[in-house]
């Protein structure tokens, strides 16, 4: 293997928006070693919200780094200089997404980087291992005996997606710009997960197995925009498996506007279900329908470009 050089990333953010960045961990790999990192508090000019504070375990130290930390604005040009043209790779879509849409916040250009999906990589180099499920960063670290880390911590996060990275290359004997190929062809493994058919309910959409968010589990609640069938074939189109509840699978709900008859500002049963679990620990983002039409954009605009 001649090339496993590389950057990986991990951000945090501070509420349910990509765009509310908060913490980013930048982790080096030169030749396969990790060869320095850097991390960084960001006041994200939002809202914290006390799910995220419970999820990422910040203490009143840490939120007082956050409140005191510089702006994206004030540091984009050190990540410019960190990031630019350069492969970076990260554990799924939520950084690079966060990362885009914290610079469209801000009026910033987007950073150019040869982005990298570590959890596309894991599909295919442990493709029985990883066929359906399992691609959470904890899990597949877990899995692979990959040492012990802090999740929901930036640098802790970003260390582990660059170890993954290391440890398919010496499993597979292919370096960085070999997986860059790689993965933009299957995994070599297709199972069609039976959904039986019900009178009362649409079937379900089989999730796209080259689609960008493979492995999460999408649930829909409120009134949308669109229908909801419409939404749920978005959603397959990029790989997630859709629910029609909220279960300790879930990964995201989308969030429309509830129905008039309900009380103005009230959540669905869905929603306090989500929140509850995610309270509770559960790595869930809820997000609005916008944000997830935003996300279906970047994604497939994403896709086409490689």
């Amino acid at each position: 293997m001649s090339d496993i050089n590389f950057k990986a990333i991990d951000v945090e953010t501070a509420n349910w928006s990509y765009a509310s960045i908060c913490q980013i961990g930048i982790v080096r790999v030169v030749d396969g070693q990790v060869e320095d990192t850097w991390q960084t508090w960001i006041n994200p000019e939002e809202v914290i919200f006390e799910d995220n504070i419970q999820l990422c375990g910040w203490t009143e130290k840490d939120l007082k780094d956050i409140e005191d930390g510089p702006s994206l604005p004030e540091l984009y040009n050190e990540l410019c200089c960190r990031l630019g043209n350069q492969t970076l790779v990260s554990h799924t879509h939520f950084d690079r997404v966060a990362l885009r849409q914290a610079c469209d916040k801000y009026g910033l250009a987007h950073i150019q980087v040869d982005w990298l999906d570590s959890a596309k990589i894991v599909r295919r180099a442990w493709p029985e291992q990883f066929a359906r499920k399992g691609y959470g960063l904890a899990n597949v670290c877990n899995a692979l005996k990959i040492a012990p880390f802090r999740n929901h911590d930036a640098l802790e996060d970003a260390l582990a997606c660059a170890r993954i990275v290391i440890k398919a290359c010496e499993v597979t004997g292919l370096d960085v710009p070999r997986w860059h190929q790689r993965v933009k062809y299957g995994i070599y493994q297709t199972q069609s997960k039976y959904r039986p058919r019900s009178k009362r309910y649409m079937p379900l959409p089989e999730a796209n197995q080259e689609g960008p968010l493979l492995g999460e589990c999408i649930v829909f609640t409120g009134s949308l925009s669109i229908t909801r069938s419409k939404a749920m074939s978005m959603a397959a189109d990029l790989g997630a498996s859709v629910q029609r509840g909220v279960t300790k699978d879930t990964t995201m709900l989308v969030v429309g506007l509830q129905a008039s008859r309900k009380i103005k500002g009230s959540k669905s049963s869905k929603h306090r279900k989500a929140e509850k679990l995610k309270a509770a620990g559960q790595d869930i983002h809820i997000i609005s329908e916008s944000e997830f039409e935003e996300l279906y954009k970047i994604s497939k605009k994403f896709a086409h470009k490689n």
